[in-house]
C-alpha cells in the first residue's frame, strides 16, 4: 500500500471508498488482494478501513460508532451525525435500551436535499439543520451539543431529554440559553413544547443520570421539588451533602449509584451508616434508592418517601 494510499485512508478518520481508492490509482484487483489478505477492513459495502489501524482504535466505543455513522456518511453525502448517535459521541449521559451499552445510528438529511432511499440499520431523520447546528468530531459532520439535547428532548421524550441536557449543563458543554436558541429556529417542530419543558426543567446540579432520572420520577408522582446538593449540619456542625433534600418535611434521599460502593464495599457502607446516624441525630429522616428501585419499579420508592414525610410531619 503506497503512502498517498495510506494518506487517503486516514484524511478522513481511517475511511475510504472504493471511488476514492480506485482515484488514487488502486485496482479493482489489489483492492481484492488487500481485502482478502487482511490489509483493509470493509466497514460497510464499498468503505474500508485499515485493518492496523481498526486493531488500534477498537476498544473504544466511541471511535467505533464513529466508523459506524461514518461509513454511512461516505455512501450518503450530506448526512450529519444526530440525536443519541450524536450525544454519544458528544460523550452525554443516554438512557439506552436494557442490555445496550451504544445507540442505534441515527443520523439527519436536511429537509432541502433530495430524497434518498433507507439505509438498512440506520434511522435516518428528515429536519432542517442550519450551518450553526452543526460541528465536527471525529471528522464527521455532527449536530451540536445544544441541537442534539433538544433533538432527543422533541423525538425521545422528556427523561431522555432532561438526562442529555442535565449532563449537558453540568459538563459545561451548553448553557440553558442555547438550548432556547435552537427551538428559535424550529417554533412548529414537532416536540418543542416538550423541549421547552425539558429546558425549564434541566439543572447543572443534577450530578448523574441516576439523580436526573429519580427529578423526573419525583415530578411524574407529584412528589414536591427538592432541593439539590443541600448541604446539612447539625449541633456538632457540617454532616454532608444530600442528594436530595425536603426542608419542609425534614427529609433526605440518597441516589446509591453502582459504583459508590463498588471499592471497599463495607467501609463505603459503614460510613454511610454513620452519615445516616448523625442526619438523624439532626432530626432529619432518610431513604436510599438505587437506578432499579427509582427508574423501573418507582412506586415502593415513591411510598416510601411519602410515608418519611408523613412521620416528619407527625414529629413537628
Amino acid at each position: 500500500m503506497t503512502e498517498s494510499i495510506k494518506l487517503s485512508l486516514f484524511r478522513n478518520d481511517g475511511l475510504a471508498t472504493t471511488a476514492e481508492l480506485l482515484a488514487h490509482g488502486v485496482s479493482r484487483d489489489e483492492l481484492r488482494r488487500w481485502a482478502r489478505t487482511g490489509r483493509i477492513t470493509a466497514i460497510a459495502h464499498g468503505v474500508y478501513s485499515p485493518t492496523a489501524w481498526l486493531g488500534r482504535v477498537s476498544d473504544d466505543p466511541r471511535r467505533m460508532h464513529a466508523l459506524a455513522v461514518g461509513a454511512v456518511i461516505r455512501r450518503n453525502p450530506g448526512l450529519v451525525v444526530s440525536h443519541e448517535s450524536a450525544a454519544y459521541l458528544h460523550g452525554l449521559d443516554l438512557l439506552l435500551p436494557g442490555g445496550t451499552s451504544a445507540p442505534p445510528l441515527i443520523l439527519t438529511r436536511s429537509s432541502q436535499a433530495p430524497s434518498r432511499a433507507s439505509v438498512r440499520g440506520t434511522l435516518i431523520r428528515v429536519a432542517t439543520v442550519p450551518d450553526d447546528h452543526v460541528t465536527e468530531l471525529f471528522g464527521l459532520p455532527v449536530t451540536t451539543v445544544p441541537r442534539t439535547v433538544m433533538d432527543i428532548a422533541r423525538t425521545t421524550g422528556f427523561m431522555e431529554g432532561v438526562v442529555a441536557a442535565d449532563c449537558a449543563l453540568r459538563s459545561h458543554a451548553a448553557i440553558k440559553v442555547e438550548f432556547a436558541v435552537v427551538l428559535e429556529s424550529c417554533p412548529q417542530w414537532r416536540g418543542v413544547v416538550r423541549a421547552r419543558r425539558v429546558i425549564g426543567f434541566a439543572d447543572v446540579r443534577a450530578e448523574s443520570a441516576l439523580e436526573s432520572v429519580a427529578r423526573v420520577r419525583f415530578a411524574q408522582f407529584k412528589i414536591p421539588a427538592p432541593a439539590l446538593q443541600a448541604n446539612i449540619s447539625g449541633a456538632q456542625g457540617f454532616i454532608g451533602r444530600a442528594d436530595f433534600c425536603w426542608h419542609e418535611y425534614r427529609t433526605i434521599a440518597e441516589a446509591d449509584g453502582a459504583l459508590k460502593y463498588e471499592d471497599r464495599a463495607r467501609e463505603r457502607a459503614r460510613a454511610q451508616l454513620a452519615r445516616d446516624e448523625k442526619f438523624h441525630d439532626a432530626g432529619w429522616g432518610t431513604i436510599h434508592f438505587t437506578w432499579r428501585e427509582i427508574y423501573h419499579e418507582p412506586q415502593p420508592t415513591i411510598d416510601r418517601l411519602r410515608r418519611a414525610f408523613a412521620r416528619r410531619r407527625r414529629t413537628a
